[in-house]
This record gives structure tokens, sequence and C-alpha cells, in this order.
């Protein structure tokens, strides 16, 4: 380890990232601006923001996919999508706790991507969906802490 600590901080950074995170974090905290490595910590915040959006979206695309689908055909909603549902809008409310930002800004594409997925069967309107709706319960068939889980 101390191998990798003595190597210049861009090649720490392809060698061991948890090791060049704390580098450039004591040089944030000492003030010690003329060490950090502003490339990579640039590509690295890049990269972070990146899969941030694209987590949210992708669990915003799952819970708007089933929606629809348990709304229209309740009766055959499966115990797998109601789960699927909960997780989803469980794991969406924590990065939208966290990142409060990208609510507007993943939104409409994740709408758009699950319509996509569902296809015209589903005979609903994507313009009706234009607000987000994280709240399901009524939806799921069940509440918090239901037995049937």
């Amino acid at each position: 380890m101390a191998d990798l600590v003595e190597q210049p901080t861009g090649t720490l950074y392809e060698a061991d990232e948890h090791a060049w995170i704390e580098r450039q974090i004591a040089a944030l905290q000492n003030g010690d601006l003329a060490v950090l490595d502003s490339g990579n910590l640039i590509a690295y915040l890049t990269d972070m923001a990146a899969r941030d959006r694209r987590e949210l979206g992708s669990r915003l695309i799952v819970l708007y996919a089933h929606i629809p689908k348990l709304r229209i055909q309740p009766e055959m909603a499966t115990r797998s999508w109601r789960l699927t549902t909960r997780e989803q809008q469980r794991e969406i409310r924590r990065l939208l706790k966290s990142l409060p930002s990208l609510r507007h800004e993943v939104y409409p594409d994740a709408v758009e991507a699950a319509f996509d997925q569902m296809g015209a069967w589903t005979g609903a309107d994507p313009k009706a969906w234009s607000k987000p709706d994280l709240d399901v319960a009524g939806v799921l068939g069940f509440e918090a802490g239901d037995a049937r889980l």
C-alpha cells in the first residue's frame, strides 16, 4: 500500500481509486489545491453524476412500466409486480432525498422509456404522466407491513 501512496496522483487514480479519493480529500481538507488531480477529479465527479442519473432513470423506468400495468390490469398483478414496484419506489425516494435535482432531469425520459416498453396496449397517454407519481400504495393492493408480503 505504501508504494501506491507514493505514486504520482494520476497513476494512483488508475491503480487504487480508494487511495486516490483519500488523497484528494486530504488535499481539500488541508487546502493544498496544488496537489489535487483536477483532471481526474473532474472526470470522476462527472462519472458519479452520470451514474446517479442512470440509476434513477433505470429505477423510474421500471416503476413507471409497472404502475400502468397495475392500474389497468389489477387482476393480472402478481406478487412479483407488487414487490418490484415497492422496491423501486423505496430506492427512488432514497435517491431523490439525496439528489432532488435529478427528479425533473430524469423523469420525462423515464416516462417515455416506460411507455416505449409497454407499447400501445395500455391505452394510456404518456402526457397524463407528466408529473412524478411515486405514491403507488393504492395500486399495490397492500399497505406497508402487510402480512401478505
